[in-house]
């Protein structure tokens, strides 16, 4: 089940740069086919749809066919071990979760970084820092004047967490267990601009 989730997260945050003109499903499979180095057939690659966001890029929700290699474990279960990336290439399991969690942690740590700059930004201009509190949030608070994108949540689908406390901030992600307080929290700080 962790690989479904892993795989949906790394193809939802695809972002395809439109050239001129709307995204078309054959660059998407074509881009899809060959991601991470993988050799899939484009006939491997089926567009559900492609949403545009802005002038400049679309999401594209797809689904693609694999196969996967079981092995019997010692309770007599059958476990995943590898997904086939091509005719002849197989890559195992635990390797391509590792993949897919380093690149939950670059986004995240990415959007917590645009976050707190968007926070600093703001503090500069107001003279404090943006305070938040029920159901206010940050990134609504900054998006589109301070932050160019509007990101509410982590990879792992939580959302981020803003304190401050004597001019200075905080913004947390509560990381792939998604319980705040933990060893795998993700965090960014800084104090406000004018101290």
């Amino acid at each position: 089940m962790r690989l479904r989730v892993s795989i949906a997260v790394l193809l939802s945050s695809i972002w395809l740069s439109a050239c001129g003109g709307p995204v078309s499903s054959r660059a998407v499979r074509e881009r899809i086919a060959t991601l991470g180095g993988a050799e899939l057939s484009p006939d491997d690659v089926r567009v559900e749809r492609i949403v545009t966001e802005t002038g400049s890029r679309a999401v594209a929700e797809f689904t693609v066919q694999m196969a996967g290699l079981y092995q019997r474990n010692a309770d007599g279960e059958w476990t995943l071990v590898s997904v086939r990336l091509s005719d002849d290439r197989w890559i195992d399991l635990a390797r391509l979760e590792a993949v897919l969690a380093a690149i939950e942690l670059e986004e995240t740590t990415s959007n917590l970084r645009m976050l707190a700059d968007g926070v600093e930004a703001w503090a500069r201009e107001n003279g404090a820092l943006p305070e938040v509190s029920g159901a206010d949030s940050l990134p609504d608070l900054l998006h589109p004047l301070f932050v160019p994108d509007l990101v509410r949540e982590d990879a792992w689908g939580s959302a981020f967490l803003y304190e401050t406390s004597g001019g200075a901030f905080r913004l947390r992600s509560p990381g792939p267990d998604r319980q705040p307080g933990t060893p795998d929290d993700i965090e960014v700080s800084g104090p406000s601009p004018d101290r």
